[in-house]
């Protein structure tokens, strides 16, 4: 029997959802592992889109941005949904990359499972050991990825269990034909084989376990009995008075453990030639936890991202954790008591949008109103709390940005806001020297943000090291400063004229500066005169004589 995926689950319809039904889970792992590839194979198996996409060919769904195709990486976190046995799955591929992974760990707060890929030929890499030391508490599944160029994927798997601490438990074994390449997957649950087509479509041939790997596939799902038998106390009762369990017994006390974060199941594929794809997205459905429900909760949601639509609009992804939208839209930011309107909330698969038709605990949704704050802000229908903004990296660099043209002086300001809302580890700030600063976790970081000022809005700065914020500080007082006032009438004749000597000394530099009037005689001094000479000391403390530093 041949199967094609992308047939038997078309998309129909689109309908609503139980949340019981709905799955919310973040692809992770090092940069070119293959997470977006393999959302490209599972965005084709389900049939949610025609063909596969490539991040090689640069038509990959996910990577949809100009800049992504053209580096042929992930520099946000990328969206899609798809339906898969009567379950909403919606998927964040968040990028790999060390420069941008506060991003990706703001979808991780946002998600209730972690799918981990990693590289079959690389194995446990820097980036997966910091991402399997952020997920302790999520429940995650493993895909051992590029099984095509590592047949033998599974030596991955003792290096994994050291680095995860918890339980990693492999549900397929890697089949390879006469030639030793890889060709499929062994089921260890229906102890059957998958032979994949390689010619990228994702069919595959159901097929009865070879003799050469019978003991081994045995040994593999006694394995597996064990080990789900340990995290359930009946049923170690049970398995060590018969010495063997039911299959669905096995399955749920698996889902159990994966769900509780116990147990890390590892399954085997090859996304750039759609191979393993349904079995993935079976584990997904079977095994990730939906959200939690709380039917006495408003409405709840957290802004995950922000991100520019091929038009330039600026758009915000959303996690709903609980409530419907108020009917009058009204949502309010706590963090900076911001009022905003909700107006309409869409579905989006990469570029593409479709109004949501489930809104509710766990979705994953956009909204091109404006919010008024930040990833990681809560909305709330009125509700005065914020939830945990999860922690972004601090900023441990800085840039002094020059525009090179008039033009772009103009426009750098607006755009930098815009900057820092799509990459919320950026901080713009303005030091006493006047200079504009951006601030970021490093120099990579802060590289990757000023291409992007001229790949997404034309704007060329020159960058150099911030100049060092030195000040001017009298240590003695000085007397009689002069300052003159003249204003002359159409003809060049006086109208005006006032001549004012002020005394300076020096304060503890915690105090700051204070000004002092010291002229009690309001016919002397009439009171209207007064606050131009306070405001022309604050101007003329700005450039101190010595060097043009503030005083």
């Amino acid at each position: 029997m041949v199967i094609s995926p992308g047939v038997r689950h078309r998309m129909g319809s689109r309908r609503t959802f139980d949340p019981v039904a709905v799955r919310t889970l973040a692809f992770v792992g090092h940069r070119s592992a293959g997470k977006t590839s393999l959302g490209e194979a599972l965005l084709c198996s389900a049939g949610a889109t025609r063909t596969l996409g490539s991040v090689d060919r640069r038509t990959a769904l996910l990577d949809h941005h100009a800049e992504e195709r053209r580096r042929k990486q992930s520099l946000q976190n990328g969206y899609a949904w798809l339906e898969w046995r009567d379950a909403l799955i919606q998927l964040a591929d968040t990028p790999g990359s060390a420069a941008v992974a506060h991003i990706r760990n703001l979808a991780l707060a946002m998600v209730d499972g972690v799918v981990l890929v990693i590289d079959a030929t690389a194995g446990v890499e820097f980036g997966t050991q910091e991402i399997l030391d952020q997920c302790t508490a999520k429940p995650m599944i493993c895909v051992l990825n590029k099984a095509d160029r590592q047949p033998e994927s599974l030596w991955v798997v003792p290096e994994l269990e050291r680095a995860a601490g918890r339980k990693v438990l492999p549900l397929q074994l890697p089949f390879l034909d006469d030639d030793d390449h890889f060709a499929g997957v062994i089921s260890l649950s229906t102890m059957t084989v998958l032979r994949y087509a390689t010619d990228g479509s994702g069919a595959f041939s159901v097929e009865p376990i070879p003799e050469r790997y019978r003991q081994r596939a045995l040994n593999a799902w006694e394995k597996v009995v064990e080990t789900v038998a340990l995290t359930n106390d009946d049923l170690l009762e049970e398995y060590l008075e018969y010495l063997e369990l039911d299959t669905g017994r096995v399955l749920q006390a698996l889902q159990v453990a994966v769900r509780r974060g116990l147990v890390m199941p590892v399954l085997i594929g090859a996304s750039t030639l759609a191979m393993g794809a349904e079995p993935i997205l079976d584990a997904i459905v079977d095994l990730l936890p939906p959200p939690e429900i709380d039917l006495t909760a408003g409405f709840v949601a957290q802004v995950v991202s922000a991100h520019l639509d091929a038009e330039g609009d600026l758009y915000h992804v959303l996690r709903v954790w609980s409530g419907q939208p108020p009917r009058a839209g009204r949502l309010v930011n706590p963090a900076s008591g911001q009022e905003s309107r909700l107006r309409r909330l869409y579905q989006v698969r990469g570029p593409r949008r479709a109004v949501a038709t489930t809104v509710g605990p766990g979705s994953l949704l956009a909204s091109w109103d404006y919010l008024g704050g930040r990833p990681g802000d809560t909305l709330t229908d009125g509700d005065a709390f914020s939830l945990p903004i999860p922690v972004r990296p601090p900023a441990m660099m800085a840039y002094e940005l020059s525009p090179r043209a008039k033009a772009d002086r103009v426009q750098l300001p607006s755009v930098l806001q815009t900057l820092i809302q799509i990459d919320p580890g950026l901080q713009v700030h303005n030091d006493n020297t006047g200079a504009i600063l951006l601030s970021g976790r490093d120099d990579g970081h802060l590289s990757l943000a000023v291409k992007r000022l001229g790949e997404l809005w034309g704007i060329r700065v020159n960058t150099t090291l911030p100049r060092v914020k030195y000040i001017e500080t009298p240590v003695a007082e000085v007397s009689d400063i002069e300052g003159v006032h003249i204003l002359e009438d159409a003809d060049g004749l006086v109208e005006e004229y006032g001549l004012c000597r002020l005394d300076l000394s020096p304060l503890p530099h915690v105090e700051g500066n204070r000004f002092v009037d010291g002229v009690e005689d309001s016919e002397a001094l009439p009171e209207r005169w007064r606050p131009a000479i306070d405001q022309g000391a604050v101007e003329a403390l700005a450039h101190g004589p010595t060097a043009g530093y503030p005083v």
